[in-house]
């Protein structure tokens, strides 16, 4: 996230990609956590 930001990208077609692989990646960790039996808070 430090090397490529995704809120103040310009770019739209690349701010999108950037928050469908952000969701995506929160979607596996929640799961791979709640496979270990690890709570996670609903926002970081």
């Amino acid at each position: 996230y430090h090397d490529y930001a995704i809120l103040s990208e310009p770019d739209t077609a690349v701010r999108a990609l950037r928050l469908a692989i952000s969701r995506a990646v929160a979607h596996v960790v929640r799961n791979g956590m709640w496979l270990l039996g690890i709570e996670v808070p609903e926002r970081m």
